[in-house]
């Protein structure tokens, strides 16, 4: 075989792998690991699968970013994730910030209140489930159209209410 199909071969298999690293890496980079605290979960989650998700999934489903604020109240770090009601993947937060999906008008959704992961769960029973993604796991929340959305607010933490009992100056908006 001469030199030169060689290094033509050489190239394409370097090629090759190159494309599938390339196409890989969001996954390898972004694994959740035992060891991993929930503020390293995050920012995988945050950095490689929002972006990879979001485009695997192209307006099928909204993929939320989850963030991360000190409570001067207990000294804790806690999670967060807001929702705008439309069917969401969120990662695994201590809180949600539920709000009403953006308009032409007004695109940026309007916080309604806050409320513990875990007790909105309790409230929609039935339509919001977990699954494991890559060693996260990720909540599929879908809005069911048999609940009154007044009731679940009437039950929500103030955004400023839940602000002044965490100390926190900004947030959750996002």
């Amino acid at each position: 075989m001469p030199v030169w199909a060689l290094l033509i071969l050489a190239a394409s298999v370097l090629i090759a792998v190159a494309l599938v690293f390339w196409r890989i890496w969001p996954v390898v980079a972004g694994r959740a690991r035992d060891g991993d605290g929930p503020g390293a979960r995050l920012d995988k989650w945050n950095a490689h699968l929002v972006p990879l998700l979001r485009k695997t999934l192209s307006g099928k489903l909204l993929v939320a970013h989850g963030n991360r604020f000190l409570s001067k109240t207990d000294g804790a770090e806690h999670t967060m994730a807001t929702w705008s009601l439309e069917p969401s993947i969120l990662p695994d937060v201590d809180f949600v910030a539920l709000a009403r999906p953006g308009t032409g008008d007004a695109p940026i959704p309007e916080v309604l209140g806050v409320i513990a992961a875990p007790a909105l769960r309790e409230l929609l029973p039935g339509s919001i489930s977990d699954q494991l993604m890559f060693g996260h796991r990720a909540w599929v929340h879908v809005w069911p159209d048999t609940v009154d959305l007044d009731r679940i607010v009437r039950r929500l933490t103030p955004v400023q209410v839940f602000r002044d009992q965490h100390g926190v100056e900004q947030g959750p908006t996002a």
